[in-house]
Order: structure tokens, then C-alpha cells, then sequence
């Protein structure tokens, strides 16, 4: 499966792309992508499915039947889900911010997925020491308990890829193709 994954975009410069003509299953969006690209996305995917989920500076930019925070969809026998935001600091917009313990409690009841889109990266891995940019802890034991194919995020604004067991890490600057292989049934 390749996807075409985008997160934290500033311009529109770099968006001259066609999904069905570069070989793409999935359009991923990882948040702060402003509704003006999504809208351009949803017009250029054509019969490419398309998820996401919300960044901290997002207000409902991922339309409903798309955004799979907290919820699970299935695109080409792969089970996708996700959880938006980032940690609340003072200051910041309250939309899609979430204290270490809210998304602890929420990512309880958090299925097995085989693609995990966050905004935020997990602890430890890809994040800054800053409050705004901190990974969260929960999402780190997500991926150790769960182990998903992958875990896409956003929101540090760099790209960068990680193993965490079988898990790939791997944080989205602008857009990126990640190239996934289904693994065998049983």
C-alpha cells in the first residue's frame, strides 16, 4: 500500500500532485493542514480514499465521515484509526489540546489498529522538550502494547522515521509517500 501522508503545511507551493497518477492507496492527513489544501486534496484524490484527523490549530478541518479520531476504518483490509491534538499548554488554542492524563484515559479503550495517525508524536520519540511539542506517554505504550504497523505524526515540523519494535514512526513535514506492505493473514 502506498500513502500519501501530510501534516503542519504553511503554503501551498508543494502540492502540484495527482494521487491516482503517482500510485497512491491513501490520503492521510496528520493535522494543521489549513481546510484550503483539504479541500484541494479532496478534489485531486478522486477515487483514493482519504483519513485524517485534526492538529492543534485545526478547527473541524477534517471533514466527519473522514476524521477517525478515536475511531477505527478499514481501507484495503488495513484498520486505520487515530487521535487528534496536542498537549494544552496556557496560551495555546484549547482546540484539539489534551492533557497527558485526558489522553491516557481515552487511549484505554483505543483498538489495535494497523495505521495510527496522531498529530502528536509518542514520548521519546521524535519530540521536543518544550510543553507544546512533548509526546505523549500514552501514545508510547499504545505502541508497545499494540504494536501497529505504523504510528504517523505531525507537529514537530521535521521528517523522520523510528522502529519501536515492529512499529514504524515515523513524522510527516509537509507531505511524505510511505510505502507499506500488508502483512500475511493468520
Amino acid at each position: 500500500m502506498r500513502i500519501l501522508a501530510v501534516s503542519d503545511i504553511h503554503s501551498d507551493e508543494d502540492f502540484a500532485f495527482d494521487p491516482e497518477q503517482m500510485g497512491i492507496d491513501l490520503v492521510v492527513t496528520l493535522g494543521d493542514v489549513p481546510v484550503g489544501m483539504i479541500e484541494v486534496i479532496l478534489l485531486k484524490k478522486r477515487s483514493v480514499p482519504y483519513l485524517g484527523i485534526n492538529g492543534n490549530h485545526d478547527n473541524h478541518f477534517v471533514p466527519k465521515y473522514a476524521n477517525v479520531h478515536r475511531k477505527v476504518s478499514e481501507v484495503s483490509g488495513l484498520k486505520v484509526g487515530g487521535f487528534e491534538g496536542a498537549p494544552w499548554v496556557p496560551g495555546e488554542p484549547k482546540s484539539h489540546a489534551y492533557s497527558e492524563r485526558q489522553v491516557s484515559w481515552r487511549m484505554l479503550f483505543m483498538p489495535r489498529v494497523d495505521i495510527f495517525l496522531a498529530h502528536n508524536p509518542p514520548r521519546g520519540i521524535h519530540d521536543r522538550k518544550d510543553p507544546l511539542h512533548l509526546g505523549f506517554s500514552a501514545f508510547r505504550h499504545y505502541i508497545e502494547k499494540r504494536q501497529p504497523l505504523l504510528f504517523l505524526h505531525g507537529h514537530v515540523e521535521r521528517n523522520e522515521e523510528t522502529c519501536v519494535g515492529q512499529t514504524r514512526v515515523i513524522s510527516v513535514f509537509g507531505k511524505r509517500i510511505i510505502d507499506v506492505e500488508k502483512p500475511p493473514e493468520g
